[in-house]
């Protein structure tokens, strides 16, 4: 009977050492799908981050194109009114300039 003891816990041990490896490499397995689909998350993550950097920065250059035009076109109001204003002191001027002239130099 001892033959059989030692022989049934020598099959025992063996068992349990498969059982161990198959364990470790069941557990590998596991441990390298988790990497590969959290490498896979961070990846889409990034990918997200930068569609949504770079639709603020979109956002915020049309929104600072607007303000520019806008700001533009207040100039240009501006100085069409000023214009309006100044343009006939202007010819004005001119006109004395040029009797000064004449008055000076005459018609030569």
């Amino acid at each position: 009977m001892p033959a059989d003891i030692a022989q049934e816990l020598k099959e025992t041990e063996e068992s349990a050492k498969k059982l161990v490896a198959e364990a470790k490499s069941k557990a590998n397995g596991i441990i390298e799908e988790a990497r590969v689909k959290a490498e896979e998350i961070i990846k889409e993550a990034k990918a997200k981050a930068r569609a949504q950097y770079r639709e603020i920065v979109q956002q915020a250059q049309a929104e600072a194109e607007k303000k520019a035009q806008s700001i533009i076109e207040q100039g240009k109001k501006k100085i069409s009114s000023e214009r309006e204003t100044y343009l006939p002191k202007v010819d004005r001027v001119a006109a004395l300039v040029m009797e000064e002239v004449m008055k000076t130099y005459g018609n030569n």
